[in-house]
């Protein structure tokens, strides 16, 4: 799935690691956050939102256990 910075899209669940919060099948509408996001999105999420990161081409649907450190 291709995505462009500042664009809202829609993810669907595939996996069950993050039930009972998120089933497969679910379907996420993904809002853009981080330097080019949204503008109440621009800051580091809070602690216990779910998030979507891309690694290795691949994306993962992650919920924040802790702030970054500094």
């Amino acid at each position: 799935m291709a995505t462009r910075p500042g664009w809202i899209w829609v993810a669907d669940v595939v996996e069950r690691s993050m039930e009972p919060a998120l089933r497969a099948g679910d379907r996420l509408l993904v809002l853009p956050a981080g330097p080019r996001g949204l503008p109440g999105l621009r800051g580091v999420p809070p602690v216990g939102s779910i998030v979507i990161v891309e690694r290795a081409g691949r994306f993962d649907v992650k919920r924040v256990a802790a702030a970054p450190p500094g």
